[in-house]
């Protein structure tokens, strides 16, 4: 009885220990399966799609990516999207965790992407609009980031009062 009780013991240390490794991410991810290119099917969403050999991008690059993508090598990307000369050439999901705060290296649920997932941009925003400001101002639709957001709320300008005159695109 004693050694069926040791046998046990030991049977179960070890499923938790598999099972903690397992999701604690101890264990390295076995390689995904070589990726295949699937065009971008149009879904009459007012973005158009073409291939990426007729967008001329390089597929044997463009597969290598996706590849070291879905094998973890650049940690988690969620998603690669190629869109050039006003047409999306390619649209790819990987699986990932959700953001969580307070979890560990702030993994939350892990999860396949796809195009109807909902996904927080976080700092990603700011890289974006401060871009944007730059073509503006390059473009002259903006003369500087000094210049006052109300220049571009004119439905807005009563609340110019109490420091808020103060707030510029900067």
């Amino acid at each position: 009885m004693e050694i069926l009780r040791s046998i046990l013991s030991n049977c179960l240390l070890s499923v938790v220990l598999i099972l903690t490794l397992v999701f604690a991410g101890g264990f390295k991810r076995f390689p995904a399966p070589p990726y295949t290119y699937q065009p971008i099917k149009y879904i009459n969403d007012g973005i158009g799609v073409d291939t990426i050999e007729k967008g001329n991008v390089d597929s044997v690059l463009l597969k290598k990516a996706a590849d070291e993508i879905r094998n973890g090598k650049y940690g988690e990307v969620h998603a690669m999207i190629i869109f050039k000369d006003n047409k999306m050439l390619f649209e790819e999901y990987f699986p990932g965790h959700q953001y969580k705060w307070d979890g560990p290296n702030h993994h939350g649920e892990l999860m396949n992407w796809d195009k109807s997932t909902f996904h927080g941009f976080k700092s990603v925003s700011k890289s974006i609009v401060s871009l944007c400001i730059g073509i503006a101002i390059d473009k002259g639709f903006i003369k500087s980031a000094d210049q006052s957001v109300f220049d571009f709320l004119p439905d807005h300008r009563h609340l110019r009062k109490n420091g808020k005159e103060k707030i510029t695109i900067a």
